[in-house]
């Protein structure tokens, strides 16, 4: 039987009580504005190998703070040197050496980090930490009975969970909202660790928690010193995007459309009122809602009230453009932007916002999946139109 949305769900939710999942960077077909993609840092690490160890056969992975990259390096000398620009306050390092499994090694950006392998393969670390000096350990103790429940929990209502249907979505929903809270929980109440960090952007910015609760967690959980790096600036420019509210000015978005036209969405540089709906070809949430959209479009779009704009956040070309042209959706695109949604806060699809001609947001709305919410969205396009 194929996995319902409800069982993925789970498994995902399974999977990141594991290991604070680190997301690769992304695909950028166009660029937000505000946030400038540059380094605050550097980076080095310096591995010395015994004279009589067979070095050639090490393999090395880099997350420079944007995430792990796809490509496996292997040392190439006795000494070997790995540089390169700091995005984040700590860089990671995985290291599988001939005869243990892939550790994870820190290393603190802006400083010269130095690993020495013995014949035996003990590391002595200077300026660099082991997973579980980052509080990695910590963080598996402290989650370990909720995973226990979740793998319970799954067990037990497999059969009820591959059915679907609204009981189990509820209580599916309470499961990874026990998961969530215990994260925060985890966050709040321990002693700082740079793992907390790691947490808190990587799991909880993205969640259903509200905005002031995920501000007020950023401002006191986390030193000074951390919040000057590139991935911080990510985590606060996210943060202001979930702030937005109907009445507030928008942040300033420079798009590329599939055309290759620029697209600029700010303040003063609209020519009328703009709708922008955020979606995927995978997301079925989205092709649901679309005969709403398409209704949207048709009725206001027609009469010149209203651009219509969709980002996509596929990152499949092909799909995208099979889903767009057998939903027939007659209007503008962009493709693979997932930086335009962190822009606004949107952590869910399908979402909407609409934007007023002043660069106002008149309507904003994240998880747009009910008729009430296109009847909103409907009146305030309509009050925009009497105005």
């Amino acid at each position: 039987m194929k996995k319902s949305n409800l069982a993925i769900a789970l498994a995902i939710a399974l999977v990141s009580l594991c290991t604070s999942a680190n997301l690769p960077a992304s695909q950028r077909h166009s660029t937000t504005a505000i946030i400038q993609d540059t380094a605050t840092g550097n980076y080095a690490i310096t591995i010395v190998f015994p004279a009589s160890y067979d070095y050639e056969k090490v393999a090395y992975l880099i997350d420079d703070g944007k995430g792990y990259g796809q490509k496996v390096t292997k040392a190439n000398k006795q000494i070997t040197q790995v540089k390169g620009k700091a995005y984040s306050a700590y860089v990671k390092l995985k290291l599988k050496l001939l005869h243990q499994e892939t550790q994870v090694i820190w290393a603190k950006a802006d400083q010269t980090a130095r690993i020495v392998v013995n014949e035996q393969e003990e590391l002595q670390l200077e300026h660099a930490f082991m997973d579980e000096d980052m509080g990695a350990s910590d963080l598996a103790t402290y989650l370990a009975p909720y995973q226990q429940d979740l793998q319970a929990f799954f067990k037990e209502n497999k059969a009820a969970i591959d059915q679907g249907g609204d009981a189990i979505q509820r209580a599916v929903t309470a499961q990874i909202d026990k998961i969530l809270y215990a994260k925060l929980d985890y966050v709040k109440s321990s002693e700082y660790k740079y793992i907390a960090f790691e947490v808190f952007k990587n799991d909880l910015l993205t969640s259903s928690l509200p905005s002031t609760v995920l501000e007020e967690v950023y401002q006191s959980s986390f030193p000074s010193a951390i919040k000057g790096y590139w991935d911080a600036k990510q985590v606060e420019h996210f943060l202001a995007g979930k702030n937005l509210v109907p009445g507030a000015i928008i942040p300033t978005v420079n798009l590329v459309d599939i055309d290759g036209e620029a697209l600029v969405i700010a303040k003063d540089q609209l020519s009328k009122m703009t709708l922008i709906q955020f979606w995927a070809s995978w997301c079925s949430f989205c092709i649901a809602e679309m005969p709403n959209i398409k209704r949207i479009h048709k009725a206001y779009a027609a009469t010149d009230h209203l651009e219509m704009v969709s980002i996509s956040l596929d990152q499949d070309a092909a799909a995208f453009n099979r889903a767009r042209e057998q939903y027939h959706m007659d209007w503008r695109h962009v493709y693979g932007d997932a930086n335009a949604a962190k822009s606004f806060g949107f952590t869910a699809l399908p979402s909407i916002v609409l934007i007023g001609k002043d660069g106002t947001i008149l309507f904003r709305k994240e998880g747009m999946r009910s008729e009430d919410d296109f009847e909103a969205l409907k009146h305030a396009i309509d009050q925009s139109i009497k105005l």
